[in-house]
């Protein structure tokens, strides 16, 4: 699929099958367990003990925490598809932290759907609406890896077929574009803040002023309303600033002001 970034590697493919193997085993004792319960030969507390054991402990493989606080949302993601055995499906329950982390995990959703809808446009019998969905595309600021990915897989199959010379334009800029964004997005998936000495001097010292930036984002969050209502950013640019602004709002702006 064209949101898998490569190949499972076989450490991945190992430590999903040991995972799958203790599952197996535990389901296999219990059964055991059972089949001795009914046959008389074990007691029931000793049944009842080992059932509420065994439950809480594969319910508990299958709770995935994110332990840094500035996680992307794209970084959830991929957290969640490196829990998973390779090739399978899973439902996942119990998204928390709605602001900052929890709400880019969200927005990366969004960002497949708004993608999504200018894909379909491609599919336009008017040429002209399909020239307008790609560059809409080029301008989306917002992509995250699972739209970047799925845009880059169609607008190369797009470009084996016949298209107009003003078209094939349209695309290769596009094509250009959205490679770009997704070689960025990958490569922040590896990253991880790192809270030097100085960075956690930053941080006390940005509690202290903390009231000044916070003047600073209050204006800046009325001029981009402004800039949206007058029509000179659009509404994608203007979802992206302000999620900015959120994330600052939460700390750590000194820090990565100071470049530590």
């Amino acid at each position: 699929p064209p949101e898998v970034l490569a190949a499972a590697p076989l450490d991945d493919a190992r430590h999903s099958a040991h995972r799958l193997l203790a599952e197996l085993t535990a389901r296999a004792r219990l059964d055991a367990l059972l089949r001795a319960a009914l046959a008389g030969d074990c007691p029931l507390p000793t049944l009842d003990t080992h059932v509420r054991a065994t439950l809480r402990a594969l319910f508990l493989a299958r709770i995935i925490t994110v332990d840094d606080p500035a996680a992307t949302g794209d970084q959830i993601v991929d957290a969640l598809a490196r829990a998973l055995p390779p090739g399978a499906d899973a439902t996942v329950m119990g998204i928390q932290n709605i602001k900052g982390t929890g709400l880019d995990f969200v927005y990366r959703w969004v960002a497949v759907e708004t993608v999504t809808a200018q894909l379909r446009r491609l599919d336009d019998p008017d040429e002209a609406r399909r020239i307008d969905a790609l560059r809409a595309l080029a301008e989306l600021g917002d992509l995250g890896v699972l739209g970047a990915g799925t845009a880059r897989a169609r607008l190369a199959a797009r470009a084996e077929t016949a298209l107009s010379a003003e078209e094939r334009g349209a695309l290769e800029y596009t094509r250009r574009r959205v490679e770009d964004r997704y070689a960025r997005l990958v490569a922040a998936l590896e990253h991880r803040a790192e809270r030097t000495p100085l960075a956690r001097l930053a941080d006390r010292l940005e509690d202290a002023i903390d009231f000044i930036d916070a003047l600073r984002r209050t204006h800046r969050a009325r001029r981009l309303l402004d800039d949206l209502v007058a029509g000179r950013i659009s509404h994608d640019r203007a979802a992206v600033e302000m999620r900015a602004l959120n994330a600052r709002g939460k700390g750590g702006w000194l820090a990565k002001l100071l470049g530590r």
